[in-house]
């Protein structure tokens, strides 16, 4: 590794040990479409699990992120697929859905040397539909919102 690698690995261990777990973002790739995501790194730590957004901006990423899991802990509820959480964006009901591939998740990674169990929030489209809806499809460019 290279040491300012280093040197952010040992941020994000200092801010998870002040604020129970720190939110990373990626940023997308206008050339290849690919989207904007963020996860936690070290929510696992308490609650047993990582959560992650696709599609929004940075500061949209984070606030939620914090939302969702201040509403897991408060609610006492333990991530399932297809749990539907209200409250979080407004004017929609978001869905989580387990992540597949948790190299999407690559600071959790190196950080701790194993990949949790990662939640990821999805939101529907005008009609109602999910992101991986196969039945009734999802009417939004999977660009917004690839699913991880």
């Amino acid at each position: 590794m290279n040491d300012k690698y280093d040197t952010y690995l040992l941020m994000l261990r200092e801010r998870i040990e002040r604020d129970g777990y720190a939110a990373q973002y990626v940023f997308g790739d206008p050339a290849t479409g690919a989207a904007p995501y963020g996860y936690t790194v070290g929510l696992h730590e308490s609650d047993g699990y990582e959560l992650a957004v696709c599609g929004l901006d940075a500061s949209a990423t984070a606030v939620v992120l914090r939302r969702l899991s201040e509403h897991l802990r408060r609610e006492a509820v333990q991530p399932v697929a297809d749990l539907r959480v209200p409250g979080i964006i407004a004017g929609y009901d978001i869905q989580l859905r387990p992540v597949q591939g948790p190299d999407a998740l690559g600071i959790v990674g190196a950080l701790y040397g194993f990949d949790p169990p990662a939640w990821q929030a999805v939101w529907p489209d005008a009609k109602g539909h999910f992101p991986g809806d196969q039945e009734h499809g999802y009417g939004v460019s999977a660009a917004g919102q690839r699913l991880l």
